[in-house]
């Protein structure tokens, strides 16, 4: 245990270390080329310097007026190509100097919605807010989702009422003519309201830690899908644990989360709710659906990009014949 602390410090040092050395680089690159290109315009003497030997016996031997200038241009062209690779080469090393506190890269899945002009997956969409309505909303919340962007793109206007009509014991309203506050059935002009009234209970019913809002958890998240969909299947058995890895109690084992130990219990499992439509409720089937429907909230006018830019593709196809 104790070398695994040791290699994590080490590792820390070097993000630190190479972090600063890539500011350090990137501002004296700035500061050259600032330089020079102050001094060819206004041929401020800011940076003039004794001439080095090399310099001098360059221009002992040259005829050229100007050659003593073209030295000092290449020259500061040689050192400013020379830091800006030594600043991309640290910004490089650095990025995979963090790659420590992501353990283990997602896999590339082949989404339904991924491509330029792919749409999403509605039968999905559908699917995956029962499994959020059903398994998720337990803790986490979606403030930015209101139930009526889901007409007509995976539920009816009918449905979508029912649905928001089951939330009446979370909706809040009022004063009522006593100057009281109610609880009313949710309407489809209402947010999905979210399952703790603040942070403080949210916290104190989680051990602590407050469960994080999903609106854009996918945006959110590096990786998007593919590491929500490998982290809600990325769960380790207690006897699959690698050695020297210590779980406190209630806390689980999932490589592809930050630090490699969350405190979140699996989620979902085989047949955990039913679907209406007769898909088998597997645990992949399940974090594919509710990955897709967190995908939607994230980018609902996701699909209205696409269409605008075939029509402007189709446009400018159009507008160069006759």
């Amino acid at each position: 245990m104790f070398l695994v602390n040791f290699k994590q410090f080490v590792e820390q040092k070097r993000t630190i270390i190479f972090s600063n050395f890539s500011v350090l680089f990137l501002c004296t690159a700035d500061f050259f080329l600032i330089m020079a290109v102050v001094r060819k315009l206004g041929n401020i003497k800011l940076l003039k310097c004794r001439p080095s030997f090399i310099s001098l016996q360059v221009c002992h031997f040259s005829n050229g007026a100007g050659t003593r200038w073209n030295i000092k241009k290449s020259m500061y062209t040689t050192i400013g190509l020379a830091v800006g690779g030594a600043s991309a080469l640290l910004y490089a090393l650095e990025q995979s100097v963090k790659a420590y506190d992501w353990p283990l890269h997602p896999p590339a899945y082949n989404w339904s919605h991924s491509g330029v002009l792919d749409a999403y997956d509605h039968a999905s969409i559908r699917r995956g807010f029962y499994v959020y309505k059903n398994v998720c909303s337990a803790c986490h919340s979606l403030d930015f989702i209101p139930f009526r962007r889901l007409i007509d793109v995976a539920f009816t206007e009918d449905e979508m009422r029912e649905i928001a009509a089951e939330f009446q014991v979370c909706i809040q309203d009022g004063p009522n003519e006593d100057g009281e506050m109610f609880m009313r059935p949710g309407k489809v002009s209402d947010y999905i309201p979210p399952p703790y009234p603040n942070e403080e209970a949210a916290a104190a019913a989680n051990n602590g830690a407050v469960p994080p809002d999903l609106s854009l958890i996918v945006l959110g998240r590096e990786g998007n899908e593919d590491y929500i969909f490998s982290m809600l299947n990325g769960y380790t058995d207690a006897d699959d644990i690698p050695a020297g890895v210590e779980i406190s109690e209630g806390a689980h084992y999932n490589p592809y989360f930050t630090g490699s130990v969350i405190a979140m219990a699996p989620p979902l499992y085989n047949n955990v709710i039913e679907y209406d439509d007769g898909t088998p409720a597997t645990r992949s089937q399940l974090t594919k659906d509710v990955v897709t429907f967190l995908s939607w909230c994230s980018q609902p006018e996701m699909e209205k990009r696409k269409l605008w830019l075939i029509k402007f593709l189709i446009l400018i196809d159009t507008s160069g014949h006759p």
